[in-house]
């Protein structure tokens, strides 16, 4: 290398890279998805915070550049 070495730059998610709680967002993304699983996601909490992560993860997907916070994804690029 000339000197320099390239480092990765760990940037925390919730409240600095997204205005919100990821884990909330995907929550409302799943239930305007349907709203039939309000009913499962307690059952899923009972399993753990884990295990809601996982189940709601595997069934819904947020789009990230509406809730990104620009200046910040800006500054890091």
């Amino acid at each position: 290398m000339n000197g320099t070495a390239s480092r990765p730059l760990g940037v925390d998610l919730d409240g600095t890279l997204i205005r919100t709680d990821l884990l909330v967002e995907s929550v409302f993304a799943l239930l305007k998805c349907n709203l039939l699983f309000v009913f499962l996601l307690p059952l899923w909490l009972l399993k753990g915070r884990a295990h809601l992560k996982h189940e709601i993860a595997a069934r819904g997907s947020i789009s990230m550049s509406v809730c990104c916070r620009t200046r910040v994804v800006f500054w890091l690029t």
